[in-house]
């Protein structure tokens, strides 16, 4: 496709996006993650994977820059054309006001087709998840994060660029068949995870950085597009302008958490796509804790014992006892739970691995494995970061033709040259809970069951030594996990 092809693709997918967007009532927005040839790039739960060719360059032009109405503005020579996002619900309208509408009935609706069949998808997944959690949170002495979904969707979008063992060793670690059910699996977890509501904000956002000098391929463009909710922007990588505007989209996606990564995001004069995802997540717990009751605690970490904020309290609410760990989980209004797996041996990094762990994510852990009573709990508030560098995890789960320039098969993006290739990536996230709620930047809350074994005597689950935890989706999707060794 020539460069004066392709800006009129560009600039004709708003109304394609629009005419597939109608199928569908509403959607929803979130993670980061890149791919680029040569570039780089990073975000808040953001992953970036850059992508070295040998380029037949042309010297050509691009169109005069237009802006994104929803995104910061980029100035220079940039072209942006924004994909479909589902809309804002319940604007001009507070948290409980919009949790008593009509509107917000209709939404739980709307999301419960995408959400049922998300969940059925969780199982298969449960491989990914384990490679993914254990390469990047597993043998570390400091604290450690990720988003999981964030990194599936950014492999995903890889795998929709690359062709023959270069997409089959990506559909591997992700265990999907072929790119139709790789499709239908980004429609289902991005429907049912994004949010943008007066209760809940669980944005996700994709988007491809353009060379303006390199021809692509139609097709895989609208793919992209249309499949992966992706944003397109055009312009001359390595340039101030598409820099810039690089930073300020993901910092704008990433809710401003990872700003201190954002800021140093720039794309290499050769790149021929960078592909990004981006997630930004903030959820109030269903009950609040009291402010008041947040004390200064012991926490018994593995570099010593530190004194460090904790939220107390007193609720009737369930214990899960394995023979490895124990575990609560709070209910986050409009979303999933957010777990605390405390591990028997003192050793969370084995519970990344451990079956039991995800059966309970997925919540097929039954009422009679529960124990509900009276819990004394305390929950250390806390803020942790952390950036990985994805080149060894791809390496490690088995992603390695698209690393090598004699072996990556790019040619559902471009013929326009031979050796394209993986040549670095980063993944960065981003989790902090407090009194009101969680914000990480990667359905109708079940209750408590009550209908399992009810234990009269108070239980205490005291979160004072190193843990693993997780938040998930109504899907029972893994939005964020991590192992906290130690605390301030």
């Amino acid at each position: 496709m020539k460069k004066e092809d392709l800006f009129e693709t560009i600039g004709g997918l708003d109304e394609k996006i629009v005419q597939e967007a109608e199928q569908y009532e509403k959607k929803k927005n979130g993670s980061l993650m890149k791919f680029a040839i040569p570039a780089l790039c990073m975000a808040l739960a953001a992953a970036a994977v850059i992508v070295f060719p040998r380029l037949n360059q042309k010297n050509t032009e691009g169109p005069a820059a237009q802006n994104s109405a929803n995104q910061p503005a980029a100035g220079g020579l940039l072209y942006t054309v924004n994909a479909v996002c589902p809309e804002v619900e319940g604007e001009n309208m507070d948290k409980m006001e919009y949790l008593s509408s009509d509107e917000h009935w209709q939404w739980m609706q709307e999301r419960r087709q995408y959400s049922e069949q998300s969940m059925l998808m969780q199982g298969d997944m449960e491989g990914y998840y384990r490679e993914m959690m254990n390469l990047i949170l597993a043998d570390s002495e400091d604290n450690t994060v990720c988003s999981p979904l964030n990194i599936w969707f950014a492999l995903a979008m890889l795998g929709e660029v690359t062709d023959g063992n270069t997409r089959q060793q990506i559909l591997d670690v992700l265990n999907i068949k072929d790119t139709q059910q790789l499709q239908n699996a980004a429609e289902m977890l991005f429907m049912s995870s994004y949010a943008d509501t007066p209760a809940l904000t669980s944005r996700l956002a994709d988007s491809f950085w353009l060379n303006q000098s390199v021809s692509y391929k139609e097709e895989t463009l609208n793919t992209l597009a249309q499949k992966y909710f992706a944003s397109s922007h055009v312009g001359t990588p390595g340039s101030p302008e598409m820099d810039e505007a690089l930073q300020k989209w993901t910092d704008f996606n990433t809710g401003g958490e990872l700003s201190e990564y954002a800021k140093n995001l720039k794309l290499d004069e050769s790149t021929v796509l960078a592909l990004v995802s981006a997630i930004y997540y903030k959820a109030s717990w269903m009950d609040e804790f009291e402010q008041q009751n947040t004390t200064r605690n012991i926490f018994h970490g593995t570099k010593g014992d530190t004194e460090t904020l904790m939220m107390n309290g007193m609720r009737s609410m369930g214990v899960l006892e394995k023979d490895s760990f124990r575990a609560v989980r709070f209910p986050l209004t409009d979303s999933g739970y957010m777990y605390f797996f405390l591990p028997s041996e003192n050793n969370p990094d084995a519970l990344v691995n451990d079956p039991e762990v995800y059966r309970t994510l997925r919540e097929e852990c039954t009422d009679a494995e529960w124990t509900y009573a009276m819990v004394d709990f305390k929950i250390p508030k806390f803020r942790v970061s952390a950036d990985t560098d994805l080149l060894e995890v791809l390496q490690k789960a088995g992603i390695t033709d698209a690393l090598d320039p004699a072996k990556s098969d790019f040619t559902p993006l471009t013929d326009d040259s031979d050796e394209i290739y993986v040549s670095g990536g980063e993944h960065a996230a981003m989790v902090e809970i407090d009194e009101q709620g969680v914000t990480g930047a990667a359905f109708t809350l079940m209750a408590n069951a009550m209908g399992g074994i009810f234990n009269n005597q108070v239980i205490e689950f005291h979160v004072d030594r190193p843990f693993f935890f997780a938040v998930t989706s109504v899907d029972h999707s893994i939005l964020f996990s991590g192992i906290i060794r130690n605390l301030p």
